[in-house]
């Protein structure tokens, strides 16, 4: 898969959705805006990817570096969140 740098919201968008169907992944994304506003509230690095509670905290921040986010811990702490607020 082969990655370009994103000149608008739609491709940005469009490159997400791919990756994560590269991936496997069947978890909702949140897609930063290009001014990458979440990326500097999140100190999140150009691959960051988290989990955020209904707060708006981050739940699960995941690790530096493409290989830094685990579907499994993601899905873990994002079913734990669920559970929480289903007691």
């Amino acid at each position: 898969m082969i990655l370009t740098q994103q000149t608008t919201l739609e491709e940005r968008r469009e490159q997400a959705l791919e990756s994560a169907s590269f991936l496997g992944l069947e978890m909702p994304l949140l897609i930063d805006e290009m001014d990458t506003a979440a990326r500097g509230a999140f100190a999140a690095g150009p691959a960051g990817r988290g989990v955020v509670d209904d707060d708006g905290s981050l739940a699960y921040p995941g690790r530096p570096g493409p290989s830094g986010f685990s579907p499994e811990e993601a899905r873990e702490r994002l079913v734990a969140l669920l559970d929480s607020a289903t007691a």
